[in-house]
């Protein structure tokens, strides 16, 4: 079958309405899929750019909690990117109630919610991704092995340690990739890659369906009475179980080692993969002109420098930024900070709008929106001084998250004192 026409039949889905309560405080105030990325990125526009740069036109976004960042964000930087029509369009979806007054309950559900809306166009086959992971994919390589393997349901996987498998969905396939075995999260042992000792499979969390066999696989979960209707823990095992062919792709080299995949779902490996992006060869690469990341455009200046600040180890500075006499070491900057005389920021992420005063030292951090740091304050994770701790600080894994700074808006009365708040 032609590339071309294999397009014309995919359409892709994301899940994007995911809590991160595994990231709390940084969601405390935005959904996971909107937590900034490398300065001037989200998480979404990994799996959305993936999209573009597969050919695939045709994207449904699927939101929940804490969603208007992340709607904002797809409306303003990536509706132009997909021009309405048959076959080119992206739509953000929040839970519509179809099917009683509930929420989207788990990640298969939230699909099963909108099916309808989904086959409007009569797609042959349906990519579903999630918005929080980090990797490069052409999905049409991974719509086209499905499509040969003549299977109901493809799950992209990737060789992972043993001693990780606990976290993911484990694979046991043969020498074909049949899928014959799918676990969710075992306690126990699991089996190992043939010729990878140390090594199994494990699901990333995005699925190729024939439509028809996704359609009959979600009306099954109309009859089980579950809290919760998930692909990982229930469909997959279900559709095994139900004789269908479930087949897997490896994401892999032509030596079967691993390609970059992240999954930034807790502060360590969010904090961990920023830290890589700033090495000499970051195993993902924001650079590639043949696979460009995109995001929603803002119209901000050039970021400056004094003359004698000092920027190195692979710091990254956004759009915006206007850093004085400063030492910025293995640093992410977002757009629009700015950074005062003689301060000193060492492996952290600094997000939007952070005001940082003179003599400030900042070390192991990651600093969410707004914040403003006062002149020679401390922030590490084993001493903080000069600076009022929000309640819901963390520090976790040598780690400080310093949240989001409210905001009032100008015309807020605050009920205690009956006044208008300056």
């Amino acid at each position: 079958m032609l590339r071309n026409q294999l397009t014309r039949d995919t359409t892709a889905v994301i899940l994007a309405g995911g809590s991160g309560s595994r990231v709390f405080p940084l969601t405390r105030d935005r959904g996971k899929p909107g937590l900034p990325l490398a300065g001037k990125f989200r998480l979404i526009d990994i799996p959305l750019s993936n999209c573009l740069n597969s050919g695939i036109g045709r994207v449904f976004v699927f939101t929940q909690s804490l969603a208007q960042s992340t709607n904002r964000h797809v409306h303003n930087g990536w509706a132009p990117l997909f021009p309405a029509g048959r076959d080119n369009f992206i739509e953000v979806v929040p839970p519509q109630q179809k099917m009683g007054k509930r929420w989207y309950e788990g990640t298969a559900d939230s699909v099963l919610q909108n099916i309808n809306l989904i086959g409007q166009d009569n797609p042959k086959y349906i990519l579903i991704l999630s918005a929080d992971h980090i990797y490069n994919m052409n999905y049409m390589d991974m719509v086209e092995a499905h499509v040969l393997s003549g299977a109901d349901v493809t799950i992209a996987s990737i060789p992972i340690p043993v001693d990780q498998a606990k976290h993911f969905g484990i694979l046991e396939t043969d020498s074909k990739y049949q899928v014959k075995k799918f676990r969710e999260k075992p306690k126990g042992k699991v089996k190992e890659i043939s010729n990878f000792p140390g090594q199994a499979m494990a699901s990333m969390g995005i699925y190729v369906w024939s439509s028809r066999a996704l359609v009959a696989a979600l009306e099954n979960c109309i009859h089980v009475q579950r809290d919760e209707h998930d692909f990982g823990k229930h469909v997959i095992p279900e559709v095994l179980e139900s004789g269908m062919k479930v087949f897997s792709y490896p994401f892999v080299d032509e030596e079967m080692k691993p390609l970059f995949w992240a999954d930034v779902g807790r502060f360590k490996s969010y904090y961990d993969v920023h830290m890589d992006f700033m090495g000499l060869n970051p195993g993902f690469n924001f650079y590639d002109e043949n696979w460009p990341i995109h995001t929603a455009p803002r119209n901000l200046p050039s970021a400056k420098t004094a003359l004698s600040a000092v920027v190195e180890n692979g710091s990254m500075v956004s759009d915006g930024c206007i850093i004085d006499l400063a030492h910025l070491d293995r640093t992410v900057l977002s757009p629009n900070v700015r950074v005062g005389k003689n301060v000193v920021i060492e492996n952290s992420i600094i997000f939007d709008n952070v005001q940082i005063g003179d003599g400030a030292l900042i070390r192991n951090a990651i600093i969410d929106k707004h914040n403003i740091i006062p002149a020679n304050a401390v922030i590490t994770p084993e001493f903080v001084t000069g600076f009022d701790l929000d309640p819901d600080y963390l520090v976790e894994d040598g780690i400080i998250v310093i949240p989001k700074r409210v905001i009032p808006w100008v015309g807020w009365i605050d009920p205690a004192i009956q006044r208008v708040a300056k």
